[in-house]
């Protein structure tokens, strides 16, 4: 059993953050995210070897986008709201 949904997921929060910062800086970051480990990530869920989970995969990027869009902003106080 490995980590890799984690890496999954995190790597669709940098995406999901990077384009829904709010900054052009950010949607550059995220940009630059999904350039640089997009067409692995996408190989890992589609061409997922046997005994790999490619349901965990997907399933760590899903969770990563959703917590990505659904995180609030520091400057706006709403990470401290708890």
């Amino acid at each position: 059993m490995g980590a890799s949904g984690l890496v999954f997921a995190y790597f669709g929060y940098l995406a999901a953050r990077g384009f829904g910062g709010g900054s052009p800086w950010m949607a550059l970051a995220g940009a630059g995210v999904i350039a640089a480990y997009g067409a692995e990530m996408a190989s890992g869920i589609v061409f997922a070897g046997p005994g790999v989970s490619w349901e965990g995969h997907l399933a760590g990027t899903a969770a990563g986008l959703a917590a990505g869009w659904s995180g609030g902003s520091r400057r706006s106080g709403a990470w401290r709201k708890i």
